[in-house]
């Protein structure tokens, strides 16, 4: 089993002195000093993700590294990887195998350890042959990327660290060190863009470079994380700022003119503000099941606190606009009612990256770090809740959808992932723009009017009802009594 155990004292033996006796390799201090202090990074996911949804961190059809390569349900794969590795090889490479690739991981034996966490219940030459072909198996992936393969690739448990992918690299490439380098952090970044749901930094704004990073989900991490809001990405909010402090000018000059025009206009726009507050919260209301209201509160009590889409932009008007930049730009405009969120791309292998990114996030950060990308998860499932979420999202490309999925399933996505946040005790920006949404929300007179009706209006509906039946049959009865004996003559003679 690819499963770390207790190992014998004998292999224990074995593995001290490999320990000794092994080089550690050299490592750039440029390059990987910031990583250095904690090299542990492939770790397995903790139980409290798992459990949710096994099959989301379990690998289906590819096992790559000691937690998954010697798995019996996806072990048939060993040979389509052994054929296809052997089919990218040159027949020199072939015939001495052992001598350009296996034996020059061996060198790497201690060093890929630390980013486990533990001894490898397997000797060095094992270890040798399983990196050997995993990594192959992926830099040609890297190449030639098989949709199949993508969601067991980005597994937190199926990484293999950059360390190897640069080995390998370097004894199978003909090319000079310097641009093989360069190479692979092209084909590392070219993956990352074409699975990421969503937008992602610039290789340079992150620290060192693609292949400097720890494996390929950590650089998917950190190029979602990095990225930096463009210049421009408030320019609409000020163009609109002064186009509003220009009309108000107008308005200005206009009422000292004709004041008599302003007040009855003033009148008429409160009363259609009335009229609009009043059946804005009845339509969301009574549109919606008895089974959704009660589905509401089960979702909501696994989810952050905060409106769904349709609640806020049918009770409050509220408009959703794409931010110009990553996930550090989302924003609430409280004065102009603008909920600002980046565009996520959505289809089949998209639950499966967002799941193992909270859970990489989990593992590496400390209890008073801030999970950054936890939290945008969080935000996305606490205001996705039905179906007329998604399509409004959707309308409004914040929400891009691909593989053929309907609203439905998408909702289900969102509402299938529990917030991992409510226990941190930092919380990073993101988490100000929620409790803008709260405040405003709570505090607006729709809200209000929404909140009364439901209290007092749908929850006794089925008593109204009756009773309006009761006094329509009365009324009806009374007036078929009157056409036959004559009311006027019984109750209303003088």
């Amino acid at each position: 089993m690819a499963y770390y155990k207790n190992s014998t004292k004998r292999h224990w033996v074995e593995q001290i002195s490999t320990s000794i006796k092994t080089k550690p390799s050299t490592v750039d201090d440029s390059e990987f000093n910031s990583k250095e202090k904690n090299k542990l990074c492939i770790v397995a996911v903790p139980k409290c993700f798992f459990k949710e949804n096994p099959e989301a961190y379990k690998p289906q059809k590819l096992g790559l590294g000691p937690y998954h390569h010697f798995r019996a349900e996806v072990y048939q794969m060993e040979w389509e990887k052994v054929a296809a590795v052997k089919a990218s090889l040159n027949e020199e490479q072939i015939n001495n195998f052992d001598v350009l690739v296996v034996d020059k991981l061996k060198d790497l034996y201690v060093s890929i350890q630390e980013h486990y966490g533990n001894f490898f219940d397997m000797d060095v030459n094992t270890f040798a042959w399983m990196f050997a072909i995993d990594g192959l198996f992926l830099l040609m992936q890297l190449y030639h990327m098989q949709k199949e393969f993508v969601s067991d690739i980005m597994m937190l448990e199926n990484q293999i660290p950059f360390e190897v992918l640069k080995a390998l690299q370097t004894y199978v490439s003909s090319v000079k060190d310097n641009e093989d380098d360069g190479l692979l952090s092209n084909k590392l970044v070219r993956f990352c863009e074409a699975v990421s749901p969503l937008e992602l930094a610039k290789e340079s704004q992150i620290r060192g470079g693609a292949s400097c990073q720890l494996h390929l989900l950590d650089l998917l991490y950190e190029l979602i994380v990095n990225k930096v809001a463009k210049e421009q990405g408030n320019h609409e909010l000020l163009s609109r700022k002064k186009k509003v402090a220009c009309i108000n000018d107008i308005k200005a000059s206009v009422r000292e003119r004709f004041p008599s025009c302003f007040s009855c206009r003033s009148l008429l726009g409160q009363i259609r503000f009335m009229t609009s507050t009043v059946f804005g919260a009845a339509w969301h209301m009574f549109s919606r099941k008895e089974e959704d209201l009660a589905e509401d509160e089960k979702i909501n009590a696994q989810e952050i606190r905060i409106p769904s889409v349709s609640l806020l932009h049918d009770v409050m008007n509220v408009e959703f606009k794409v931010a110009q930049g990553g996930i550090s730009i989302i924003e609430f405009n409280k004065e102009h009612l603008i909920f600002y969120l980046p565009t996520i791309i959505v289809k089949e292998n998209t639950e499966v990256i967002l799941r193992n990114l909270v859970a990489y996030e989990a593992t590496r950060v400390k209890s008073y770090d801030i999970l950054q990308f936890a939290e945008y998860v969080d935000l996305m499932c606490g205001i996705i809740d039905k179906p007329r979420d998604v399509e409004l999202l959707r309308k409004r490309n914040i929400l891009k959808v691909q593989d053929d999925m309907d609203d439905e399933e998408i909702a289900n996505l969102f509402n299938g992932i529990k917030k991992s946040t409510s226990d941190r005790k930092r919380q990073h920006g993101l988490d100000k723009a929620v409790a803008k949404v709260n405040e405003r929300f709570l505090n607006s007179t729709q809200v209000k009017v929404y909140r009364f009706m439901q209290k007092y209006v749908y929850n006794s509906w089925k008593f109204l009802t009756f009773s309006a039946t009761v006094l329509i049959l009365i009324f009806t009865g009374f007036q078929s009594f009157c056409d036959v004996y004559g009311c006027s003559d019984h109750f209303f003679a003088e």
